[in-house]
């Protein structure tokens, strides 16, 4: 019974050991594998050198318990596991590894012209946005400009009605002088034309009486120097 429980502990210590490790078939060989852990269980398929196989768990009579790629899971022997790819798969991935060293050149040359022509879309984005950026500061400088004239076209619009309003009140004034002045000379020609009327009655009145005394003063002294 204690070497029972003891053969139980190292299969599981075993177990818990080989649980999750990847392993590879060795090189040159192809071998089998089975339903069980011996040669009588029925083959389930063949696996190539080189093939991954996910250990699962190890035997003590040199099989190990594997899982493919495909999920395929039985026993195979231990001792043609390998932790590290065989030497023909190693080289088939440095050959690979060359191959890819090779081409990397021309690769790297075109993520540098894919480089260089993302830098030149990004300049021209860039002095695009520049431009619009100047255009905007030049329409902000002229609506300011357009600002401080509308301002100053207030303000002398403002003086303008303010010197309407003068020149409005300085022709009034004249009007009112022109009036002023008008009827004062209308005043100065009423008295002339009255003076000139009264003289000229005056001179009615007065002149045929000095021609009636002249006349009877030469009819006098005519009649004194009759003999």
């Amino acid at each position: 019974m204690r070497r029972l429980l003891l053969a139980c502990c190292i299969c599981a210590a075993l177990n818990g050991a080989a649980a999750a490790e990847t392993r590879y078939i060795t090189d040159s060989f192809t071998i089998t594998m089975r339903t069980g852990a011996s040669t009588t269980h029925k083959v389930i398929k063949s696996l190539r050198s080189g093939t991954p196989v996910e250990l699962l768990s190890l035997t003590e009579d040199g099989y190990a318990q594997v899982r493919t790629e495909d999920g395929t899971e039985g026993f195979v022997l231990s001792r043609f596991l390998s932790e590290s790819p065989g030497a023909r798969q190693r080289l088939a991935r440095a050959e690979q590894q060359l191959a890819e060293l090779q081409q990397e050149p021309d690769v790297l040359n075109q993520r540098l012209s894919k480089l260089q022509e993302d830098y030149d879309a990004l300049l021209i984005s860039y002095n695009e946005s520049q431009q619009s950026r100047a255009d905007m500061q030049e329409d902000l400088t002229s609506l300011r400009r357009l600002s401080s004239d509308a301002v100053n076209i207030a303000q002398e619009r403002d003086q303008l009605k303010q010197q309407v309003l003068e020149l409005s009140q300085q022709i009034e004034d004249f009007r009112l002088q022109t009036e002023q002045l008008r009827n004062a000379s209308d005043k100065k020609w009423f008295i002339s034309g009255a003076g000139v009327v009264l003289v000229g009655i005056l001179l009615g009145l007065i002149l045929p009486r000095l021609r009636s005394r002249r006349r009877r003063d030469s009819w006098g002294s005519s009649q004194i120097h009759i003999p």
